[in-house]
């Protein structure tokens, strides 16, 4: 019977991440994760998704996704019932973490920490303003979105 140590299921996760590749050769977004990693059954409220008690933006290839990428986004997970995979260091941090509809198969987005930046002025480094900057175009799209949304069942409302 084959023992798998947790140092070799270590080094499995690591090669998966670094090479991002199936034996083919052919790019297929962490097929092996669902069966590596770890499930959280969780949901998307306003754009932000909870995830070991942290929050996560929705986006993709580690970038955060704004503008009319993120409403196609929130169009598919906003309110929903999610099935997260996500991978872990072995200090308990997330490497990865990918978005599927509950129940279903299709791979819809990446799950990606919420940048941090400094409230005042003063202490804020140029990172702190690039990860401002970014906040604000996710925030700004989210209420754009919000809105139509409203908007959209109040009419439908109205019509009855």
């Amino acid at each position: 019977m084959l023992d798998i140590t947790k140092e070799f299921k270590d080094k499995v996760i690591k090669a998966l991440l670094l090479q991002r590749k199936n034996f083919d050769g052919t790019d297929e977004k962490f097929v092996k994760l669902p069966y590596l990693g770890n499930k959280t059954q969780t949901s998307c409220k306003r754009g932000v998704v909870k995830l070991q008690g942290m929050d996560c933006l929705l986006g993709d290839d580690g970038e955060i996704y704004f503008g009319e990428r993120l409403i196609r986004l929130m169009e598919l997970v906003e309110g929903r019932q999610l099935d997260v995979y996500w991978l872990d260091a072995n200090d308990g941090t997330v490497i990865k973490a990918l978005v599927y509809l509950r129940g279903e198969t299709q791979l819809i987005c990446e799950l990606l920490p919420k940048p941090t930046y400094s409230w005042s002025k003063i202490g804020r480094t140029p990172n702190d303003n690039a990860n401002r900057e970014l906040m604000s175009k996710y925030v700004n799209t989210i209420d754009g979105f919000m809105k139509k949304t409203q908007k959209r069942n109040r009419k439908f409302i109205d019509k009855r």
